[in-house]
């Protein structure tokens, strides 16, 4: 096992077949949480990467994944991914350069798609991320310092993120726990990985449980006063997204549900 005494782990989240798809192939520590629910044995491929650590788990759920994970890296930072992700190793070791230098919890850099252009948007300049930045984070973008994580004992809220109740969210509803505790992000504009065009995170509206998502992540993150603003401003600016597919009422109605659920 080489994975405790690096500087980094990379944290792969992964379900049934979808292994077969995860990048192991970095001089980077592994730790792999995959999550196994179809009833097969992958016992002969965990023994042909004998560098990666698996942990095998029947129980559903991405953040709770993430959980397992971040209880079981030693090293002191962490990069928490999927198995559908291409790596970046040398954007991930200079990403790491940057956070270590800093005074922050967390680093995020760039997401690429395969023909090499922007995954979506970003900053051309280096900055602390501010709370409503947060919001545009994605999971795959994020380096932590997880024994600061730890330390402040903060981990991702399973109510939220795939294979859950809510299912989105995760990532950034951990940012803001952080972020309330005074703690600051760095983005960088430094490319960490490869992502199919396609994410879960852009078809927040297809169904009730998604955006009632939405409406639990408001309440959770901002409140119940400032939450309400939080959810109606999201539903008006994101309007011409789902437009074509749901009306504006309906998907503030489903979002007011969530945000009424969560306590």
């Amino acid at each position: 096992m080489i994975i405790e005494n690096r500087d980094i782990t990379i944290c792969i989240s992964s379900l049934n077949d979808g292994i077969f798809n995860a990048d192991l192939s970095k001089k980077i520590g592994y730790i792999v949480c995959h999550q196994v629910t179809n009833g097969k044995d992958y016992s002969s491929f965990y023994v042909r990467h004998p560098n990666v650590r698996f942990i095998k788990s029947h129980i559903p759920g991405l953040s709770i994944s993430r959980n397992t994970l971040l209880r079981l890296v030693e090293s002191t930072y962490a990069y928490f991914t999927d198995d559908d992700i291409v790596i970046d190793e040398f954007g991930i070791i200079t990403l790491l350069n940057k956070l270590k230098n800093s005074n922050c919890i967390a680093a995020t850099g760039k997401v690429i798609v395969p023909d090499g252009s922007e995954f979506k948007s970003y900053n051309s300049k280096e900055r602390f991320l501010s709370l409503k930045e947060l919001a545009r984070v994605s999971s795959v973008e994020i380096l932590f310092n997880v024994k600061m994580v730890k330390s402040l004992h903060c981990a991702y809220d399973e109510r939220f993120g795939l294979g859950s109740v809510y299912p989105s969210s995760e990532e950034f509803v951990l940012l803001s726990d952080l972020s309330k505790k005074n703690q600051r992000i760095l983005f960088s504009p430094i490319v960490v990985c490869t992502h199919p065009p396609e994410s879960s995170g852009m078809e927040f509206y297809k169904s009730d449980d998604r955006i009632k998502a939405k409406g639990a992540m408001c309440r959770r993150v901002f409140g119940v006063i400032k939450g309400v603003g939080a959810l109606l401003f999201f539903s008006f600016s994101k309007w011409p997204r789902y437009r074509n597919e749901i009306s504006l009422w309906r998907f503030i109605v489903q979002a007011f549900n969530g945000f009424l659920e969560i306590k």
